[in-house]
């Protein structure tokens, strides 16, 4: 997500850029943003790095309680 609001996928990055895909129905564009206009990344979903976020959230919530 950037700091204005814009959601996509990252299709690739370097030191000073970060170029995103975003779109739907089907169209997708491609943005290059400042990688200091990027707000968070977060992993794709499925991905073992997004079910490790889940489990650590669940988590946390039972801790709470």
């Amino acid at each position: 997500t950037s700091i204005g609001g814009i959601v996509g996928k990252v299709i690739q990055l370097d030191d000073e850029y970060i170029w995103i895909e975003t779109g739907i129905d089907g169209t997708a564009t491609t943005m290059k943003l400042l990688r200091q206009a990027i707000h968070s990344i977060a992993p794709a979903e499925g991905s073992p790095e997004a079910k490790a976020q889940t489990q650590a959230a669940e988590e946390e919530t039972d801790e709470i309680k």
